[in-house]
């Protein structure tokens, strides 16, 4: 028999929500404030009153037994008909927010009062939902006789609508299980070390471990992970695999390797998920009130959620095509089709950022194996989320745009003066986010939420600015919440003394290992993937494994004759040295290219870097040091290229050029890693220094971060990041079996040991000092 244990508030926001779809439900940052307006509220209550009462109820239907748990807010025990209470508590406007989450909030209340009634035999008793306000103590009371009856009627409804769907998934699992159990792996034979990963992935999965694979391109590292995580579910230990990619290419891979185990009889439901941006199809801010997308949203949600057992594969484009004929909006009906789907595709943000995931990482994380694709950016990219900074501008620009709104521009004048405050000279740099400034961003949040509630009839444009700085302001309040030892608050530019609209008050995440490692303990596995981990203790650390991961290097899949590796020791392009050794670089680069007539990417560390090369090496550029003697074509990536512009400027990297093609490119950009030019597509790649992010007051206050926790301080915030970027860079040569090509490591800092030893180990790197042994 099934055993399905949920609590009362999780079946009614699942099963007993109606009505509108609204973006402006919920509340930023209200957890430990919402526990103490709970108590405050408790306590005015008179005696008699009981507070937290647990409530249990068993039902079983079939082959399938719910347990519902819950704790009451408050009942009133001593009176007839006895009282339960719900207390509900939110920073925003109150009416509004009683309302619109009106079904949900009495869905649980009834929920609750139905499994009391049970246990004490009651044949009427009287509910009320409490919804009181974190900002000024107001209080929303709303309160309703109910027979049991009508209570019995509600819950049978509602659980049954439960009971009903996992019935059909159960039968659904039933079939895929015994598919996956007979499908074999989907190419004739594993390549050089594709087994060995695909052993250590399902023995990970199975021992609900931890596992980090370095694993250069070509080893089939995505179908080597995939297959065995989904081959797991039979054995009961996972219930859901979620591949997270921060790129599209990423994504197709993960979807085409699917299709590939499903073509030799697999089945598996997979859902991708992608953002909001691309997939918003209505207007206005996520209201029934101004999208019809929104509005009626889960009146409609049932019949729409129907299609799940229609299809197996839901991409961006067919999740479109149901919304549309269910008019429903396409970006929230991806969210809720993840919950059920057997493989989740998404970007990193679906699972680690903390404003995305609240409702979109599945409720049995427990259960769910994690892959990690392109792992070496996670870091990153999650400091990056744990991260919130308040520019001045937006309380300039909000004051310009709404002059008529009195409260509100009282509001922008209080939150900017005490703005300014931080940056008053001889202050100081505040160590911790002010917490009257966090109170002032708190009335704008509230002040900003009635004007979009109450004035649908606002300038679009103007609501739109509104609605962003609401998130902003909201996304601030949510960080401040974390903000402790692994932060640090910025003010930037730093020591100005007269702040400009420019002028950012920043709260800085210098190590996100603990945000991510609290996601990681919930998960039941983990697998991190990546052509770069290198140092793995350094990625451990960071990326908030546990300290018994496990690490797995795979070897090339390809002959080492295929890839020649050299080190240009001679020419140094630290900053102090660029200007003047710029035409000796012009030099080396020449030789390079001019050796064989292909394909090249040079990549820079910075877009002025390379402009300044690219006026010597252009052909065009008459008597400029080794311009006459470059054979070639120059492409410059420029900053904020479309992705149409992104697209031509790949597009020029034919197998077939008549001449040589010379792209110019940053490293760490949108062409340093996660593209594939195949074959003849690309000759060759030079590398331009060492990769070391610019000096920072961000950097820095990492670097002196983890200097205090006795470890090497510029290895975290410097070297290893610039490093990654190199090595990323160069594994866009050899992208298949037939690959072959040429990297060019230009500094004499790739000689040292600390730059060194993080080479690839199926690197043969050979040192050359001057253009004649380059040439040779």
């Amino acid at each position: 028999m099934q055993e399905i244990k949920i609590s009362v508030g999780a079946l009614a926001e699942e099963w007993g929500r109606r009505g509108d779809l609204n973006r402006l439900a919920g509340s930023f940052g209200k957890g430990r404030e919402g526990v103490r307006a709970h108590r405050r509220i408790q306590r005015t209550r008179p005696s008699g009153y009981l507070k937290e009462v647990p409530v249990v109820h068993v039902l079983e239907a079939d082959d399938i037994r719910v347990t519902i748990s819950g704790r009451i807010d408050g009942v009133w025990a001593d009176r007839s008909p006895v009282l339960i209470e719900e207390i509900k508590t939110t920073y925003y406007e109150l009416e509004s927010f009683a309302e619109r989450e009106s079904s949900v909030h009495w869905a649980q209340a009834m929920l609750y009062a139905y499994c009391y009634s049970c246990k004490h035999d009651l044949s009427e008793i009287e509910v009320q939902v409490t919804c009181a306000s974190l900002v000024n103590r107001d209080v929303h009371e709303e309160r309703r006789a109910l027979k049991f009856c009508e209570l019995e009627e509600f819950f049978r409804e509602i659980t049954g609508r439960l009971i009903s769907w996992n019935q059909r998934m159960n039968a659904w699992r039933d079939k895929r299980d015994a598919s996956l159990s007979e499908v074999p792996f989907p190419f004739p034979e594993y390549r050089t070390g594709q087994r060995d990963l695909a052993v250590a992935a399902w023995k990970t999965i199975n021992l609900g471990r931890q596992l980090l694979v370095q694993s250069p391109t070509g080893t089939g590292k995505t179908v080597a992970t995939l297959y065995p995580a989904v081959k797991a579910f039979q054995a009961g230990g996972i219930s859901k695999v979620i591949y997270l990619t921060a790129r599209t290419t990423g994504q197709e891979i993960a979807e085409s390797c699917l299709e590939l185990i499903r073509e030799k009889g697999g089945r598996i439901v997979s859902v991708t998920l992608s953002a909001k941006e691309k997939m918003c199809t209505g207007g206005g801010v996520c209201t029934g009130e101004e999208c019809e997308y929104a509005r009626g949203y889960y009146d409609r949600l049932d019949e729409a959620r129907d299609e799940f057992f229609s299809q197996e594969h839901f991409t961006r484009a067919r999740i479109e095509a149901i919304s549309a004929e269910h008019n429903i909006c396409p970006y929230a009906f991806s969210r809720e089709l993840h919950k059920w789907a057997d493989c989740v595709i998404c970007d990193f943000n679906y699972v680690f950022d903390p404003a995305v995931a609240a409702g979109v990482l599945p409720g049995a994380v427990e259960e769910s194996a994690i892959i990690v694709d392109e792992a070496h950016n996670l870091a990153d990219r999650a400091r990056e989320n744990f991260s919130a900074s308040i520019k001045r501008s937006l309380f300039l620009n909000l004051k310009g745009r709404t002059r008529r709104k009195r409260r509100l521009q009282n509001r922008l004048k209080k939150a900017d003066d005490l703005f300014l405050e931080n940056y008053e000279p001889g202050s100081g740099r505040p160590a911790e986010p002010d917490p009257l400034f966090l109170e002032a961003l708190q009335g704008l949040v509230l002040e900003i939420e009635k004007i979009l509630v109450k004035d649908v009839s606002l300038d679009p444009g103007i609501r739109e600015d509104l609605f962003n700085a609401w998130c902003e302001f909201g996304h601030f309040l949510l960080v401040s919440e974390s903000f402790g030892p692994e932060y640090q608050l910025l003010l930037q530019p730093e020591g100005e003394n007269e702040p400009s609209a420019d002028s950012l008050i920043k709260l800085f995440c210098m190590d996100p290992s603990g945000g991510l490692k609290a996601t990681l303990d919930t998960c039941h596995s983990a697998i991190f993937l990546s052509g770069t981990l290198q140092p793995m203790e350094y990625y451990r650390r960071l990326n908030g494994c546990s300290d018994d991961a496990l690490f797995l290097e795979m070897p090339s899949p390809y002959p080492p004759e295929k890839l020649c590796t050299l080190v240009y020791r001679s020419l140094s392009t630290r900053y102090l040295d660029r200007e003047k050794s710029l035409g000796g670089l012009a030099e080396v680069i020449t030789d390079f290219v001019n050796s064989r007539k292909g394909n090249y990417l040079v990549f820079f560390p910075s877009y002025a870097y390379l402009e300044m090369a690219a006026e010597i090496l252009d052909p065009d550029q008459a008597g400029s040091a080794g311009s006459s003697a470059l054979r070639g074509e120059i492409l410059r990536q420029v900053p904020g290229m479309s992705d149409g512009e992104r697209s031509d400027f790949l597009s020029r990297f034919t197998a077939d050029n008549p001449e040589t093609l010379i792209g110019m490119a940053v490293l760490g950009g949108v062409f340093g890693e996660g593209i594939d030019l195949v074959g003849e597509r690309l000759t060759g790649v030079a590398v331009v220094g060492v990769g070391l992010p610019g000096i920072s007051e961000e950097r820095d206050s990492i670097r002196r971060y983890f200097d205090g926790k006795g470890m090497n301080g510029f290895n975290f915030s410097y070297l290893v990041p610039g490093m990654t970027r190199v090595l990323q860079a160069a594994g866009r040569v050899i992208r298949s079996g037939n690959d072959h090509g040429a990297i060019l490591l230009i500094d004499d800092r790739f000689t040292h040991y600390s730059y060194r030893s993080l080479f690839p180990s199926y690197w043969n790197p050979e040192a050359v000092s001057d253009r004649t042994s380059l040439r040779n």
